[in-house]
Parts: structure tokens; sequence; C-alpha cells
């Protein structure tokens, strides 16, 4: 011991690394291929703690058609072509069904972005 003490500081900065939602969309024509299918996270950034189930799966039952969407955020839409507003597009109009959705890290912070379906008429006949 040569009898010599120090006193200091150490300061530490914990920076969290949130998730980033961005918005998606998805088109489908009136009268074509019924469902269209993605991911929603494909354009977002999970954040640093990772979650297996980012996405809290649902199936709600949109405007113009069905939605299923996955905990891992795949999704398909199911357009109702028997829906007296898609029936009546002509062509060059369009429908829009949207969801809003969250994507959640492992710590629990959690964003939110909205997937949006946009329906191309067609004109009947």
């Amino acid at each position: 011991d040569l009898g010599i003490a120090a006193t200091g500081s150490l300061d530490i900065q914990i920076t969290d690394s949130v998730p980033v939602a961005i918005n998606d969309t998805n088109v489908i024509a009136e009268d074509a291929a019924s469902t269209v299918s993605g991911s929603v996270l494909t354009n977002d950034t999970v954040g640093a703690d990772t979650n297996a189930t980012p996405i809290t799966a649902a199936t709600p039952t949109l405007t113009y058609g069905s939605l299923i969407l996955n905990a891992d955020g795949s999704y398909t839409y199911t357009l109702d072509n028997t829906n007296a507003a898609v029936n009546a597009l002509n062509d060059g109009e369009t429908l829009t069904d949207s969801y809003t959705y969250t994507l959640t890290d492992g710590d629990g912070t959690s964003t939110t972005a909205t997937l949006t379906i946009t329906i191309n008429g067609h004109t009947d006949g």
C-alpha cells in the first residue's frame, strides 16, 4: 500500500433502441384475386430488445373486407366483393381499408403504424 487514495465518478448512459413502426400499404383489385398478403414488419425496426411476437395477433372485420394479422407481422386481407360499395366501384375509382397495429419490443416499449389497403375499382359489365 502506497498510502495513495483517489475518488472519482463514473457516468453511465443507457440508450434504449426503441421500435419504429412505419405505415404500410398494399393494393387489391375489385373482381380480381380476393386476397393480398404481406408483412407489416418489412419496413419496421423492432428495436434492440427483440420480441419473438412483436405484434398482437388480430382478426378484425374492416369496412370492405377482413384481415388476419399474425404475431410475426404477416397478414392476409380478404376483400368482400359482395359489399355494395366495393361492387359499385368503376375503373379509376378507389376505396381504402385500414388497420392500426402496435409494434412492441422485448421491454414493452411500443409504437403504432397503419396498414392501408387500396381497393382499385373495375367497371362491371
